[in-house]
Parts: C-alpha cells; structure tokens; sequence
C-alpha cells in the first residue's frame, strides 16, 4: 500500500508546479517517519518474541530496552488473551493489531 502511495504522490509531484510538488514531498515525507516509526517497533517486537525463546540473551541491556517499550504494549493483550499453558498469542495478536493500527493511521493522512 505504500508503494502506491508512493507512486501517486510522486506522479502528481512531477505533473505540478513546484509548491505543490515540495507538499508532496512533505506529505511523502511524512508517510515515510510513520512507516519507519511502526516498522522500528515491529522490529522490537520481533527481538522481544525470539528474546523470550533464549533465556541467556534476556540480560543483556538492549533486552532490557527492549522489554521496557514492548511491555506495556504486549501487557495490554495479555490481559485480553491469557497464555494458553506454553503457548502466548498475545504477541501474535499484538502483531495484527499493530498492522491494523498502522493501515488506519496511514488510511487517516492519505
């Protein structure tokens, strides 16, 4: 969806005049912080899921940072879906959950 979004604001910079073409590099610009900022998170959700699989890694201080901004977040979903003995699918649902938020919020700007 990005890509397109891409394209259509990259098409009409090129066919307009430069003061429309400078607000459309500002709104690219701004898809692009948002993307970056949900795809950041995603990636530390990804090192917190294979973290908890390897016990020796979780003391190390960038396990430490990644526990403090992913807690609150997998807390949430926790409380909704409580783990099923071994098995958590908080995360799982955390990671739908956060590709839903991040196509509204993108959906919202367009």
């Amino acid at each position: 969806m990005l890509l397109l979004q891409q394209g259509i604001f990259l098409f009409f910079g090129l066919l307009y005049s430069d003061k429309i073409s400078e607000r459309v590099f500002c709104i690219f610009m701004f898809f692009e912080v948002i993307d970056l900022l949900f795809s950041t998170y995603y990636f530390l959700l990804i090192v917190r899921v294979i973290g908890s699989w390897i016990p020796q890694v979780q003391h190390y201080k960038f396990m430490h940072f990644v526990y403090y901004y992913t807690e609150p977040y997998l807390a949430f979903f926790r409380r909704l879906i409580p783990p099923l003995g071994m098995i958590d699918l908080s995360a799982l649902v955390a990671f739908l959950a956060l590709g839903l938020l991040k196509s509204f919020v993108l959906f919202l700007f367009l």
